[in-house]
């Protein structure tokens, strides 16, 4: 039952994800673990990942020990969210709304 709610937040978390513009989720792998990773355009992984922290949204950047695979999607660092059966598709929509508003933010500028 953990595994199967896990996956299913995984899956919606993508769904939610993926749409936002300037946001690009990083690979499609046909049975995907717990975890998300995505670049936004034109921000570095770590801006981003200081912007989510500002709004309570813990999340890893950088290279993620990844960096062949990283290399291969075309990119030299991500921001990776990891989801364990201890989280809830509120925090899934708490992230993707933080996102909305840094990309509209970028935007401005």
């Amino acid at each position: 039952q953990i595994a199967a709610y896990e996956a299913e937040l995984t899956t919606y978390a993508v769904r939610c994800l993926a749409p936002i513009d300037g946001v690009r989720v990083l690979g499609d792998p046909a049975q995907r673990v717990s975890i998300v990773s995505f670049t936004v355009d034109g921000l570095p992984a770590s801006d981003v990942a200081a912007a989510l922290d500002e709004e309570g949204i813990a999340v890893r950047a950088g290279k993620l020990a990844a960096q062949p695979l990283l290399e291969a999607l075309g990119v030299r660092e991500a921001v990776r969210t990891s989801f364990a059966f201890y989280n809830t598709r509120d925090e899934v929509d708490r992230l993707a709304a933080a996102l909305v508003g840094i990309t509209r933010r970028l935007a401005m500028r």
